[in-house]
């Protein structure tokens, strides 16, 4: 199921102003994109950030009510320059719970 953002692709097709290309995690500047949607993905993500000291994040979703708000994406970028899309929207709780570390 899609979120409220799209699909995979149609998520990763917007990254860096369309120029990803369809069904591929590689951009033309040679970074990658990972979608992660599942568990395994999520932990496995988590897993490859935790290499680095500090990283960049970008929270979308409902944040203006606080606790009771919700956050849909989180994006995170590696120094590299690598971009990580986790699917807060469909993996729910358990991204935080069983997410990794």
């Amino acid at each position: 199921m899609p979120s409220q953002y799209g699909t995979k692709d149609q998520i990763l097709a917007k990254v860096n102003h369309g120029a990803a290309r369809a069904n591929s995690d590689k951009l033309p500047n040679g970074k990658t994109v990972v979608f992660c949607d599942n568990l395994d993905d999520c932990q496995s993500a988590v897993g490859d950030l935790m290499a680095f000291e500090e990283v960049g994040m970008y929270c979308e979703g409902n944040l203006a009510d606080g606790r009771d708000g919700h956050i849909s994406i989180i994006n995170v970028s590696s120094p590299e320059g690598d971009v990580y899309i986790f699917d807060i929207m469909k993996m729910g709780r358990d991204a935080f719970d069983k997410g990794g570390y």
